[in-house]
């Protein structure tokens, strides 16, 4: 699993090696241009990908399942570790399927 978040060499040389990518809009938008673009392309790479877009949620593709999901409405107080349970509760799932 691979949380990316901006495009840089280590990065795409890593995407070869990857099951599960997470990534960011801003990765998304340098990768490709815009995010469903960069879905499309990621998913010829990477057998699961999420792209994170703020408070617009994610969009994701697993083969040819591809979804959107919402963000849940909330007050940000601190962001201290919000990626960091996004990324364990992804692990979750995954090893769940």
């Amino acid at each position: 699993m691979l949380d990316a978040g901006s495009v840089h060499e280590g990065t795409l040389a890593l995407l070869k090696g990857v099951d599960y990518l997470v990534c960011s809009e801003k990765f998304a938008r340098q990768f490709a241009g815009d995010e469903e673009t960069a879905l499309a392309r990621l998913s010829e790479v990477s057998q699961a990908v999420v792209i994170t877009l703020g408070e617009r949620g994610l969009i994701w593709q697993r083969g040819q399942e591809r979804d959107i999901l919402s963000a849940f409405p909330v007050t940000a107080v601190d962001t201290t570790g919000a990626g960091d349970a996004f990324m364990a509760h992804l692990q979750q799932q995954f090893h769940r399927k």
